[in-house]
């Protein structure tokens, strides 16, 4: 996707090639009338740099959450092994609380379970992206994928709400349980 974002040299060399046979043959074409910067070489166009923008947000985002996801189970795997650490039975039960209650004070618990959020999003931006840039290109093709991202979205939002209305809903998470506290939240302001 990145070659839309720069100008087409087959563009500006038509374009020359197009004043060439102007200026030699002293011949007029529906080319050299447009002059040599027909082509959009001031700049891209703005639904280009957003699909870009998009793109390149979800790449991002995807490569930030398998950062998070592997950072995660490095300090899991140390935690876990502070277990057979040295020292006495009792410095090394100490030594874990002591790192258990860091899990917890610093949301360990929390920073993981955002992780696949993040990795959602990222497949969000990227199906806006894709579907944007094959529109531009064919828009049968667009609207197919238009509706494959939508369905996705649609789904994704459904298991979400059912997830915060439904306590016993299989659907929860983390995420769906901090939106029905923020739900409780705003109906105890509203009363």
């Amino acid at each position: 996707m990145q070659s839309s974002l720069q100008p087409d040299p087959t563009d500006r060399t038509n374009d020359l090639l197009s004043q060439l046979i102007t200026i030699v043959g002293n011949i007029t074409i529906s080319i050299a009338d447009e002059g040599p910067n027909s082509s959009n070489e001031a700049g891209t166009g703005s639904t280009a740099i957003w699909v870009q923008a998009l793109a390149y947000a979800s790449l991002a985002t995807s490569l930030l959450s398998a950062f998070g996801a592997v950072m995660g189970k490095q300090w899991l795997a140390h935690y876990k092994s502070t277990r057979f650490g040295r020292g006495s039975l009792e410095e090394r039960c100490k030594t874990r609380h002591r790192k258990l209650v860091g899990l917890k004070v610093w949301y360990i618990e929390v920073i993981l379970d955002a992780l696949p959020t993040v990795l959602q999003v990222s497949l969000l931006f990227f199906g806006i992206s894709l579907t944007a840039d094959i529109w531009t290109l064919e828009p049968l093709l667009g609207i197919i994928l238009l509706i494959t991202t939508s369905l996705g979205f649609v789904f994704f939002m459904f298991t979400l709400v059912i997830g915060i209305l439904s306590s016993n809903s299989p659907f929860e998470s983390r995420f769906t349980n901090f939106l029905q506290r923020v739900a409780s939240t705003v109906e105890h302001l509203i009363k």
